[in-house]
C-alpha cells in the first residue's frame, strides 16, 4: 500500500513540474534517477522541449555520480553542460520499489530562455546568470555601498568588472531583470574596490535625485529580499526564481513568495507656523527629523500616524493629509509621507526613543536630515 501511495505521490509530482512548468515555459526539466552502486554514474541528455535528445539537438546533460553509500560525493556530484546554462537542484523524493530516488530540476537559463520562452520578454522574472547584457545598467553593492565609476555622480561600471567578481567569487549573490534594463549584484563586505572605480554610499544616489535611483532601490530591495528567502516557511525546501514573475517558489508544496514591504509612515506636525521635530536617541541622533513608525495589522495609514504622534510626542493630531511615498530600501521600507495639524497636548517625548522634541520656526532649522531623504522634502516643502 505504501509503495502504491508513493508512486501515485512521485507521478502526481512529475505531472505538476511538467504542467505547470516545462509545458508553460520550456525552461524546467524533471529528470528521475535510481540509487547505484560506487563509481556508477548515469547521463541523461534533454532537448529544449524537455525530451530526451540526441546528440545533434541536445541542449543540456545532466551528469549524476554516487557514492560508494549511494549519496551525493562532497565534491558535488551533479555536473551540467553548458555549465553556465543550467541550474539544478536536488531533493530526495522516498523510498520506491525498493530503490532510493531523487529529483533533479533543471531550470535553463537567459540564453536559452528567449528562443524557447515566448513570453520571456513580456515576464518578470530574476534570472541568476552570468551572461549579461552589455547594454544593462549594472549595480553592484557591498553592505550599503554601490560601486561606481565616478566619485560623485552615479556611474556604473563596465561588464568586464561584473564578471571578474563572479570570476574571484566575491559575490554572494547576483541577478538581472531584462525587462527593467539592469543586473545587480551582492558582494562580500570584504570585497575589494576595482582600480578605477569608488564605493559611495547608496543614500547619495538618493539625495542627488540621480535618475537610476528607482532601479537602483528595486535592486537593494529584492537583493535584501532574496538574501531573506531562501527556504520555504512551509516545509523548509529550497526556494527557485519563478520563470515568468518577481517570485520565488517551492518545487516541494508549491508555495510562492513575493517580494515584502514594511510601510512606515512619517509625518510633519504643524502648530501656528512652526513645525515639530525630534532628535531621537538610537539612530541619526545628531540631527531634528519627523516622527516616523511603521503600520500596524488592523489599522489604516490615518490611524497609524494618530498613534505613532501620541506615543512619541503625546499630543493629538487632525487634518491628516497625504502629501506621497519613496521605496526606502534599507532594507524593505515603504515611506508614506503625511502633513498633520496640533490638535491638543503638550510635548512630552517617548522616553526610551526620542531625546527631545522642540517645535522650530522654519527660517531657524536645526540639522535636518540630507536632500533627497523623504524627511528634507517634508520639512523643506518639496512635499506639499
Amino acid at each position: 500500500m505504501q509503495k502504491i501511495r508513493l508512486r501515485q505521490q512521485r507521478e502526481s509530482l512529475k505531472k505538476m513540474y511538467h504542467d505547470s512548468f516545462a509545458a508553460r515555459n520550456k525552461a524546467f526539466y524533471t529528470i528521475k534517477l535510481p540509487r547505484k552502486g560506487e563509481g556508477r554514474t548515469e547521463s541523461y541528455t534533454y532537448d529544449a522541449n524537455g525530451n530526451r535528445a540526441t546528440k545533434t539537438t541536445a541542449s543540456v546533460t545532466i551528469t549524476y555520480r554516487y557514492d560508494s553509500l549511494g549519496r551525493r560525493p562532497a565534491g558535488g556530484g551533479v555536473s551540467v553542460v553548458p555549465s553556465v546554462s543550467a541550474e539544478v537542484s536536488v531533493s530526495l523524493m522516498g523510498i520506491l520499489e525498493g530503490s532510493l530516488w531523487r529529483t533533479i530540476i533543471v531550470r535553463l537559463k537567459k540564453e536559452f530562455a528567449p528562443k524557447q520562452n515566448p513570453w520571456y520578454h513580456y515576464s518578470m522574472s530574476m534570472i541568476t546568470t552570468a551572461q549579461v547584457d552589455s547594454s544593462s545598467h549594472l549595480f553592484i553593492f557591498r553592505t550599503n555601498q554601490i560601486l561606481t565609476l565616478k566619485q560623485d555622480v552615479l556611474c556604473p561600471p563596465p561588464v568586464e568588472i561584473y564578471h571578474k567578481f563572479l570570476e574571484f567569487q566575491l559575490a554572494t549573490d547576483w541577478f538581472c531583470e531584462p525587462e527593467q534594463g539592469y543586473a545587480t549584484m551582492l558582494l562580500e563586505e570584504t570585497a575589494p574596490e576595482p582600480a578605477g572605480c569608488h564605493w559611495v554610499f547608496i543614500r547619495e544616489v538618493f539625495f542627488a535625485r540621480h535618475e537610476l535611483a528607482p532601479l537602483v532601490a528595486r535592486a537593494l530591495a529584492l537583493l535584501n529580499w532574496r538574501k531573506r528567502s531562501r527556504f520555504c516557511g512551509k516545509c523548509g525546501s529550497q526556494l527557485h526564481e519563478s520563470a515568468d514573475e518577481t517570485a520565488r517558489i517551492c518545487l516541494s508544496c508549491g508555495s510562492v513568495y513575493y517580494p515584502s514591504l514594511s510601510p512606515a509612515m512619517i509625518v510633519l506636525v504643524e502648530k501656528e507656523g512652526k513645525i515639530l521635530l525630534a532628535r531621537h536617541k538610537h539612530r541619526n541622533t545628531d540631527i531634528f527629523t519627523c516622527l516616523a513608525g511603521y503600520l500596524e495589522p488592523g489599522e489604516t495609514l490615518e490611524e497609524c500616524v494618530a498613534r505613532e504622534v501620541q506615543e512619541e510626542a503625546g499630543i493629538t493630531v487632525k487634518d491628516i493629509r497625504y502629501v506621497g511615498s519613496k521605496s526606502w530600501p534599507f532594507p524593505d521600507q515603504l515611506m508614506l509621507a503625511f502633513r498633520a495639524q496640533w490638535a491638543s497636548g503638550d510635548l512630552v517625548p517617548e522616553a526610551s526613543e526620542i531625546h527631545e522634541l522642540h517645535w522650530f520656526d522654519r527660517d531657524k532649522l536645526p540639522a535636518i536630515p540630507l536632500r533627497g531623504s523623504v524627511a528634507h522634502d517634508l520639512i523643506t516643502g518639496v512635499m506639499q
